[in-house]
């Protein structure tokens, strides 16, 4: 994936709660719990010296983390990503009050960066993968790919604009990926070119 990464110039989000492969690949660290990010680091500082409880209950869990040589510092490229103050509710059945899977998360990737969102199940983390490729909306806040707000986007704004793409009107045909269905927004980012 590091290779892919890098012979063609794209940015990787890892979802995940193995903190092995975060450690081996990840260049920054998002942790989630219930829904919110608790702490977020560059990957060796998170690794050596975690901040919050949780983190630190993360890493005791699992043995012999740590990464020896890592990819370069990628602070001054371009933000291909940028998630701002996103917030996901699902409605309560039966009168249920409305489930918050995601609260108020903020986090930026840039290009040729591998970000690991880690967390236990149900923290949010698939949830926000699930938003920042559109296969969900947002309850509140904004995200934008390259510059582009993608956010709040039905399928005939991305049309309009030009943004959907022939894979994704094929995949959303097939209804392949759960939470994609005829009428639901598909971003202007949902190409087959990389960020």
């Amino acid at each position: 994936m590091l290779s892919l990464r890098d012979r063609l110039g794209t940015a990787i989000v890892l979802i995940t709660h193995n903190m092995g492969v975060v450690a081996d690949m990840a260049d920054r660290v998002v942790v989630m719990y219930r829904g919110t990010i608790v702490e977020q680091a560059p990957a060796r500082q998170l690794f050596s010296a975690p901040a919050h409880p949780y983190t630190r209950a993360l890493l005791t869990a699992v043995p012999h983390l740590g990464k020896e040589h890592g990819p370069g510092l990628v602070d001054d490229n371009e933000v291909v990503l940028s998630v701002d103050d996103l917030v996901v509710e699902f409605p309560g059945a039966f009168g249920r009050p409305a489930f918050r899977a995601v609260d108020h998360v903020s986090l930026q990737v840039r290009k040729g960066e591998v970000l690991g969102l880690v967390g236990e199940s149900g923290s949010g983390k698939s949830t926000i993968g699930r938003t920042t490729v559109g296969l969900q909306q947002p309850t509140s806040g904004t995200i934008h790919v390259s510059g582009n707000t993608i956010s709040g986007l039905s399928d005939r704004q991305c049309v309009r604009c030009g943004h959907a793409s022939a894979s994704c009107s094929r995949i959303r045909r097939r209804r392949s990926i759960p939470g994609c269905r005829s009428g639901s927004a598909w971003p202007s980012h949902c190409t087959s070119r990389p960020i």
